[in-house]
């Protein structure tokens, strides 16, 4: 990708429920194709979302407490773009000072339905800059959305045992992992899926495509557009 666009940025307020996690993860994922905004170069993004939703996009290797929040929305945002806090974590709370609509009572807080609930919830902006070269490449995102999806849900497995996810005859992947030969490929199959890093991550998904008996991978999976958002 080029330079950062020096007049286009993106900004917009996320939702607090599920749909507004939908719509960021849509965002990040028509950067590797260059879609959208994208088209025109590295367009910086900010969003305003939930604490709670930014750990989950932020969320490192689960090597410490806070990598347990690690999910496939964490690995494909890191793939694409550089995160970071836009403003203080502080300068935003509480958030009735800075936000609307705002909880009024605890009876409100406890009983009302939980999207008013989530409304009160303390809020960060974030910032997503499109990396210049990002790990997914393009015409990659239905590989990386298959190996992704699968192996989070054995994510705790070692990848020597939930390698097998992928499909049957899977474990013939793993020697592209332990050769010797090719130290730059070498990746420890101890290590469970929720402790990888994205480069790591990368290092699977590539086995995965050049494995010459990998199952097809259904292109639903990756050909959601926003060319028209």
């Amino acid at each position: 990708m080029p330079l950062v666009h020096p007049h286009l940025h993106f900004i917009m307020q996320l939702g607090g429920g599920v749909d507004g996690e939908l719509v960021g993860a849509q965002l990040l994922r028509t950067i590797p194709d260059r879609q959208w905004l994208f088209k025109f170069g590295r367009v910086p993004m900010n969003f305003v979302l939930s604490d709670r939703m930014w750990e989950r996009f932020r969320a490192p290797e689960a090597l410490t407490k806070q990598g347990q929040a690690r999910c496939k929305v964490s690995v494909m945002a890191q793939s694409v773009a550089h995160l970071s806090e836009t403003v203080p974590y502080d300068s935003l709370q509480p958030y009735g000072e800075h936000f609307h609509p705002e909880r009024y009572n605890a009876f409100e807080e406890k009983f009302t339905n939980l999207e008013k609930r989530r409304a009160g919830t303390p809020h960060v902006a974030a910032g997503f800059l499109p990396m210049q070269n990002p790990l997914i490449k393009p015409g990659d995102l239905d590989y990386w959305d298959y190996v992704v999806r699968k192996l989070f849900v054995v994510k705790a497995t070692p990848l020597e045992k939930s390698i097998s996810a992928l499909g049957p005859g899977a474990y013939n992947i793993l020697k592209y992992f332990t050769n010797p030969a090719d130290p730059k490929d070498r990746l420890d199959i101890s290590k469970s899926p929720r402790s990888f890093t994205v480069d790591e991550w990368n290092l699977v998904v590539q086995a995965f495509k050049n494995w010459p008996f990998r199952p097809m991978v259904p292109r639903a999976l990756c050909s959601l557009s926003i060319e028209n958002f």
